[in-house]
């Protein structure tokens, strides 16, 4: 495929409080002539990519079942019990997790069922999954040393690099759009190293700017996220009064959230009217949730494990997030009341490991992320 070289001359001024120094970034970005309709191009690779389901390394064999109709109506259904019993909600839709590979110090993104089932390889040298509203692209961060940086992928399909040929192999967590149009992630890829949250635009992507500190600059924050109405909430970083935060893509302010400066990796329910995070503010990571509007923070979990990385169900009747709570790392659930707390599934390895190709970039669990979809 012909391409065609696009060189983006950004100039970010920053200033004192919450910007950085002013610097001048430099971004390539090749342009093939081919189209798609979420607006990135594909990025040929040689040979094309194909990933065969494989159990992960040094663990059981998993339990092959029977995979849920791709467009069910609800995630649970009562399984039978008997005459007077509480029926148990069978929770479905697949989820995609990352898992750490010590032998290779890697990561590969796995999707399972949510009781486990149909496990499989989905991706090797890759973390930080996110599927797109359909459950059929997936955004996700390459560890793999010959397209490094933020990639998309049509399941089965194309590959895309959504920024360019020179990788950036500091960008990380995608987000996909509301209309699966465009990213948002953050990256310290500027010589300060300071998480600066960025958006695409078309085959380009810029840093967002705001005056949230009083002056003109870069915003600075980390574990952005769409809502469903466009808006944007993230963690702010390098900031006097942190927190959680909304933004609109031009870096408006809509709303500060929170005001805890661990909060950490939100993600909007479907219809934007909650949003689900971590936070240490107790002393040790658990799952809370808030109100679009600020109201209402309250901690979901409490057991002294490590409950982390939250995400919601398609039809927001659920929270799926990652715990060590019996001893080894799995995904649990929890309806957004804080009832019906249930382990899902084992991960069959850590979250929690250094890649060994990129140690400088690499900061473990902290940036990881599950993703459910039907």
């Amino acid at each position: 495929m012909k391409t065609k070289t696009l060189v983006l001359i950004v100039l970010v001024l920053a200033v004192t409080g919450c910007a950085a120094p002013a610097q001048v970034g430099r971004v390539t970005v090749v342009l093939p002539t081919a189209t798609f309709t979420p607006s990135f191009t594909p990025v040929p690779v040689t040979p094309t990519p194909t990933f065969t389901p494989v159990p992960p390394t040094a663990t059981p064999a998993p339990t092959e079942g029977a995979k849920p109709s791709p467009t069910p109506t609800a995630t649970e259904t009562p399984t039978a019990t008997p005459t007077g019993a509480v029926p148990v909600p069978v929770i479905r839709g697949r989820i995609a997790f990352p898992v750490y590979d010590p032998a290779r110090a890697t990561y590969d993104i796995y999707v399972a069922n949510a009781d486990g089932s149909g496990r499989e390889k989905l991706v090797e040298q890759a973390s930080q999954p996110d599927f797109s509203s359909d459950g059929k692209k997936i955004a996700f961060r390459s560890w793999d040393n010959t397209r490094r940086g933020i990639l998309a992928w049509v399941i089965g399909a194309n590959w895309w690099n959504i920024q360019g040929k020179d990788w950036h192999a500091e960008a990380a967590r995608p987000s996909w759009s509301p209309d699966d149009q465009a990213f948002v992630f953050h990256s310290r890829e500027e010589p300060d190293r300071l998480p600066r949250i960025y958006v695409t635009e078309g085959l380009n992507y810029r840093v967002v700017m705001s005056d949230l500190g009083g002056i003109y600059g870069p915003v600075f924050g980390e574990y952005p996220a769409w809502m469903p109405d466009g808006t944007i909430v993230y963690a702010a970083r390098q900031c006097r009064e942190c927190g959680l935060y909304i933004i609109t893509p031009q870096g408006q302010l809509v709303r500060r959230l929170t005001s805890d400066a661990s909060d950490a990796a939100p993600e909007p329910s479907p219809d934007g009217k909650r949003v689900v995070f971590m936070a240490q503010a107790g002393g040790n990571w658990d799952v809370y949730i808030v109100n679009a509007d600020g109201s209402g923070r309250r901690r979901l979990t409490t057991h002294e494990a490590m409950d982390v990385l939250p995400t919601w169900s398609p039809d927001g009747r659920w929270i799926a997030f990652i715990s060590n709570r019996d001893g080894e790392w799995a995904i649990w659930a929890i309806r957004p009341d804080g009832l019906g707390l249930r382990k899902l599934f084992a991960l069959g390895g850590s979250i929690d490991g250094v890649v060994g190709i990129d140690r400088a970039n690499s900061r473990g669990w902290g940036e990881e992320r599950i993703s459910w979809t039907w």
